[in-house]
């Protein structure tokens, strides 16, 4: 693919939706396949929440594992609809009573292991740790999707490294100025190019977005997500 064509709409996944109504088809093997791939696309989002609740890195392994398992052969993809809200919070929701479940059954977690407690603090921590991965775990795919894209050709990916680091809104003094020079190109032509990144990635942004709302909630799901990811990154947030 050229640097300057337009991706071909066959290099975008099917839609998480699609996947969930996949899933919750008669036929067993389609829906074995979509409940694998739904299990690989969310285990790190899952896993990164969980984390962030305070569960060492090895509890919070076997939390995700169980967790998808446990959703799986309950049937709960299955049983998730669009026109009920977002995925994102039907997941968090799902993880939230999964684990508050775990610790009721468990009682009694080993010396070493030391878990926020969200309830003498803010209730609503949890849900919000959750979102937080979630938006950096969709930014992250849109990023690696920006990185595909200009991977086709040496030149191509030498371009996109020199440019990737100036994709923040306020990218460190003289790496324009470094760009250029690495790319044999004006400051301005850098500038040019910078510009066109950011504007594509937010496209892929926004359409990592789509997989998971439904037209109604676009807006207002983007917003939310675009809002975490920037008070979440400190100076060199990135500009969509």
């Amino acid at each position: 693919m050229s640097e300057s064509s337009t991706p071909q709409r066959e290099c975008y996944p099917n839609t998480r939706w699609s996947l969930l109504t996949r899933a919750a088809g008669g036929d067993d093997a389609v829906a074995m396949k979509a409940l694998d791939e739904l299990a690989r696309i969310y285990q790190r989002p899952v896993y990164l929440s969980v984390v962030a609740r305070g569960y060492p890195r090895e509890d919070a392994e076997d939390h995700t594992q169980s967790f998808l398992a446990a959703f799986i052969h309950a049937g709960s993809f299955q049983r998730a609809d669009p026109a009920q809200g977002r995925l994102r919070c039907y997941l968090s929701r799902a993880l939230s009573n999964f684990l508050n479940k775990a610790r009721r059954t468990e009682r009694r977690a080993p010396p070493q292991t030391q878990v926020q407690d969200w309830s003498a603090s803010d209730p609503n921590a949890p849900d919000l740790e959750f979102d937080r991965c979630w938006a950096r775990e969709l930014f992250s795919k849109a990023t690696h999707r920006l990185a595909q894209e200009h991977s086709h050709t040496a030149a191509a990916k030498h371009r996109f490294a020199a440019l990737l680091p100036l994709l923040p809104a306020t990218p460190a003094p003289g790496l324009i100025t470094q760009a250029a020079a690495t790319l044999e190109m004006t400051e301005s032509a850098v500038r040019k190019a910078t510009s066109d990144l950011r504007h594509r990635l937010r496209a892929l942004l926004e359409a990592e977005v789509r997989e998971t709302v439904t037209p109604a909630e676009f807006d207002s799901e983007l917003a939310y997500l675009i809002e975490l990811l920037q008070t979440r990154t400190p100076p060199g947030s990135h500009e969509f």
